[in-house]
């Protein structure tokens, strides 16, 4: 199969924007993003929460990654059932260099927006760093999902950061399918050992064992 011939952002943006994290996600963080402007001006502490969610999010995305999406089948009742999220993520692998295999749906987008809403009430002490937090956390999802779909798309890299991303991604997905977690940055791969330089083979590993 000939390799696709590279598509400028211009072009790959439209289609990117038909999935539902950008239909669902974009609009949350929106609206979030009002309501906090309603609650007065930003603060020092609204700075602390920002840094604290982007500086974990390599983590985040390393658990959810690991421990979601490449979970193993669970046995209930003696069956093997694989979980739906890993289900639909071996679709993913199977199919690496469809892009439109990459958002995560409609009901993984539902219960991104319901955790990410309800996950943010109950750990700061005021509303306003609450809806800091919201909106942060809608605008990480949003940057995870367009450069993970990047990833797979056409895109010819223009930075030594994304060509570093992607030709880590790719040995996640050609190569060994148990290192290279990460998807905007690989720091926690690093950190806790599930790095790898195994050149990539073209074959798709499963996603699970």
């Amino acid at each position: 199969m000939s390799t696709p011939s590279p598509r400028p952002l211009r072009k790959l943006a439209p289609e990117f924007l038909r999935s539902p994290t950008a239909w669902i996600i974009a609009p949350s963080a929106a609206a979030m993003t009002v309501l906090r402007l309603r609650k007065g001006r930003l603060h020092a502490a609204d700075a602390v929460v920002v840094a604290g969610m982007v500086g974990g999010r390599s983590a985040i995305e390393w658990v959810l990654h690991r421990w979601v999406l490449h979970l193993p089948p669970i046995t209930i009742g003696g069956t093997p059932r694989e979980m739906h999220p890993a289900r639909a993520h071996q679709r993913h692998h199977d199919c690496p260099d469809d892009p439109t295999t990459v958002p995560i749906g409609p009901i993984g987008t539902a219960v991104l927006v319901a955790g990410i809403s309800v996950g943010a009430l109950p750990g700061l002490p005021r509303h306003d760093l609450r809806l800091t937090a919201a909106t942060t956390g809608f605008g990480l999802v949003l940057a995870y999902e367009w450069t993970h779909f990047l990833l797979h798309a056409p895109y010819q890299p223009r930075s030594a950061w994304f060509t570093s991303v992607r030709r880590h991604h790719r040995r996640h997905h050609h190569a060994d399918a148990t290192t290279w977690f990460g998807i905007t940055g690989h720091s926690f791969d690093r950190l806790v050992g599930t790095t790898s330089r195994t050149p990539n083979t073209g074959d798709h590993p499963r996603s699970t064992p």
